[in-house]
């Protein structure tokens, strides 16, 4: 739906969408015995839906000028088929998605935290007796088979985002021109492989995170937001869990730019000429742990993760647009 209000000052537009894919490439486990672990094939259907939103208004007209464009898009993406698997597990660089009918493409999927032991008596009396110690997560016995494995993992973390929005607006005077732009991305999870290398490092002189390395459960610090760090082999050996997946929602100011159109007498043989002074990624508001939220070291994969992904760069350009 289209519309327009006010003579054309105020422009709106909604679209609903409703995709269906399928006949999708997958990966699908075959017997060992066939000396392959998995064969290529065409299987399965996905639906993505949503709505997208754009609203540009003119806020002002005459000498200054000052225009605003607003958009929003929800997604949902959800498995609808995997053929006759009830389920697809897989792994990349050490983390652990799922897909499944009804849920998001590829999930995180892993152990859920009820906390920290504090006490040996609370770990002779759990599920991980065998194998835990004050300080380690307690896992949630999803079964309540009385035992940790792999059938206790659930869908902890969507890759995802539930919103994405973008605010822009443009100002105009005489021979001035600034634009400011903002992106946000909402209701989106990441698994931050700095949390991976704080609770499970590979070797103790391996650099870790201070807040979870400093702040972690001990006699002293009966804490339950970090665990010990200390024979983290107690941990299950799983890195995708409630400690490593990490709420990367955020709010960046993206760009600004300034420029100044310089007057050209019409008799040169040069038609127009501005300078300019942009910035790129100045600002960035978010809880995520790691240096960018909007991150993927896996490249377009749709596991998604965070393990050493180099930040967008905050850059400065000064430039000359001249037009004959």
């Amino acid at each position: 739906m289209d519309y327009g209000l006010f003579e054309g000052r105020l422009y709106s537009s909604i679209d609903f969408f409703v995709k269906t894919t399928k006949d999708l490439l997958q990966e699908l486990p075959i017997p060992s015995a066939t000396g392959f672990s998995f064969v290529t094939t065409n299987v399965g259907k996905i639906r993505n839906s949503g709505v997208e939103f754009i609203l540009n208004s003119k806020n002002m007209v005459g000498a200054f000028q000052w225009n605003t464009s607003f958009n929003f898009a929800t997604l949902h993406n959800e498995v609808i088929s995997l053929g006759e698997l009830p389920e697809i597990i897989r792994g990349n660089a050490g983390a652990t998605a799922i897909a499944r009918p009804g849920e998001p493409l590829f999930s995180y999927y892993g152990f859920k935290s009820e906390g920290i032991f504090q006490t040996q008596e609370a770990v002779d009396n759990s599920a991980q007796s065998a194998t835990a110690a004050p300080g380690v997560p307690r896992w949630q016995d999803v079964d309540g088979d009385n035992r940790i494995n792999g059938n206790d993992r659930l869908i902890i973390g969507d890759p995802f985002p539930d919103l994405t929005l973008g605010l822009s607006n443009d100002f105009a005077y005489k021979n001035f021109s600034l634009n400011i732009f903002i992106e946000s991305v909402q209701g989106v999870d990441l698994l931050y492989w700095g949390l991976v290398d704080a609770h499970i490092a590979n070797d103790p002189f391996r650099n870790r995170l201070a807040e979870p390395l400093l702040n972690r459960w001990t006699p002293e610090n009966p804490t339950n937001e970090w665990p010990s760090a200390i024979n983290t082999a107690q941990y299950q050996g799983s890195n995708v869990n409630s400690f490593t997946i990490a709420d990367a929602s955020f709010i960046r100011l993206k760009n600004v730019q300034l420029s100044y159109q310089i007057p050209i007498n019409a008799s040169t043989f040069i038609r127009t000429a501005s300078v300019y002074l942009t910035g790129q990624n100045l600002a960035l508001i978010t809880d995520y742990p790691g240096y960018d939220p909007d991150v993927n070291s896996t490249g377009t994969d749709n596991i998604r993760l965070d393990r050493n992904a180099y930040p967008a760069a905050r850059t400065f350009t000064l430039g000359v647009n001249i037009g004959f």
